[in-house]
């Protein structure tokens, strides 16, 4: 008489950080959303300190904080999911692209038995090399050091840009990682993904990288590539997230 209808507390759980990290959470059309609610998940979206729409003060929490703050608020909601049975603490998949991406990496560096699957599209992996490769190089210090761009960095800039970066980070990551980028992408520039993956490779993480060398930092410049990055997508989750 239940249906197909699944406990909460056996369910598997999408976090899904946004990018930015000044954008939003929004009601778009998204494939991976409308396959993981097929599949049974909660996706929870959250709009962290430096989101839109809730006000200045909200934006102007984040800049100095970045992968401090925003982690704090999401682990915070996590742990409250979890202790309330609200999902499988088993299945849990975090996701994100460009600041998302970013925001992923430092969650499975963090935490690093927490997520059993990890995608990332087109990440700030490394915020130093960012800073002198981006098209938008005031944005590694606005974020870092809640300033305007600082236009001779010190080795001290530098420094603590690095230890802001996932790249830097406890590499002891449990978390199957799929990794996708695009050649040309000039926001978050390919080098320093292609390097995230050789070292998440040489300490023995599980992870897939793709690479598309025409694509952009969006991953929709062609029908080929958004089809087949989907495509991917699916079948790592049906492949590293337990049945």
């Amino acid at each position: 008489k239940d249906g197909n209808v699944v406990p909460l507390e056996k369910g598997p759980l999408a976090l899904d950080l946004h990018g930015g990290p000044h954008g939003a959470v929004t009601g778009f059309f998204y494939r991976p959303h409308y396959y993981l609610l097929n599949k049974g998940y909660i996706i929870v979206n959250l709009a962290f300190s430096g989101s839109v729409g809730y006000g200045q003060n909200h934006i102007d929490a984040l800049p100095g904080q970045i992968g401090i703050k925003d982690a704090e608020e999401v682990k915070a909601t996590l742990d409250y999911i979890l202790e309330n049975k609200m999902a499988d603490p088993n299945k849990l998949l975090v996701m994100g692209g460009s600041y998302g991406g970013y925001f992923t990496g430092l969650m499975i560096a963090k935490y690093p038995t927490l997520f059993k699957c990890a995608v990332i599209y087109n990440p700030v992996i490394n915020i130093p090399f960012n800073a002198v490769t981006t098209d938008i190089p005031d944005w590694s210090y606005f974020e870092v050091f809640n300033t305007e761009m600082i236009l001779e960095p010190t080795s001290e800039h530098f420094k603590k840009m690095w230890e802001y970066s996932p790249v830097s980070m406890n590499r002891d990551i449990k978390s199957s990682v799929l990794l996708m980028v695009g050649g040309k992408d000039q926001r978050c520039p390919p080098q320093q993904s292609i390097h995230y993956y050789k070292v998440l490779k040489q300490k023995g993480v599980d992870v897939t990288f793709y690479y598309y060398p025409d694509e952009g930092h969006s991953l929709a410049g062609d029908l080929y590539v958004r089809m087949d990055d989907f495509v991917k997508f699916m079948n790592f989750i049906d492949e590293k997230m337990p049945k």
